[in-house]
């Protein structure tokens, strides 16, 4: 792999053409160039679990995930949905059946997508599901490392004083 350097505002007309989580500068130029995909990703990501967190809540980061996760890889997800819902239904395209698995089990739709998310789960939940999606869709380790931290974590349960 070569090295060139390019000058910041040549970087940013590179990541304003970045789609998905694994969009790198050497991608985008492969696209342009109408090259096929190959040899390794540039270690710095356009789009990366930062821009997951400006501005939005934990439930939306983790739609906002999954909604990217099928924007890269939609032939990949009955796959996915299959893989996670081992012993929970945590990702269908059936709404309903999803809501009646369970006593108070909430859904909400992946932006952009015809699957649905189980929402009433712990954050620290929400992150191994996303984990466990990255890792099977093939994003490398410090992508997904990258995105994870844009996840908050659950707060810890505090036992209310005895009275």
């Amino acid at each position: 792999m070569k090295t060139i350097e390019i000058d910041d505002d040549v970087f940013a007309a590179l990541a304003r053409r970045a789609h998905g989580f694994g969009a790198t500068p050497n991608s985008v130029l492969r696209a342009l160039l109408g090259l096929e995909s190959g040899g390794q990703a540039s270690p710095r990501r356009i789009i990366s679990g930062r821009s997951l967190t400006a501005g939005r809540q934990g439930l939306s980061r983790y739609l906002e995930a999954f909604a990217r996760m099928y924007q890269d890889h939609a032939d990949r997800f009955p796959d996915l949905e299959r893989l996670l819902n081992r012993s929970r239904l945590y990702l269908s395209q059936d709404a309903q059946k999803m809501m009646s698995s369970g006593i108070g089990v909430h859904v909400r739709q992946v932006q952009g997508a015809p699957y649905w998310l189980m929402t009433t789960i712990d954050n620290d939940h929400k992150r191994q599901v996303v984990a466990e999606a990255l890792k099977f869709l093939g994003y490398p380790a410090d992508a997904a490392a990258e995105i994870l931290a844009g996840l908050p974590e659950s707060r810890p349960r505090v036992k209310p004083p005895p009275m």
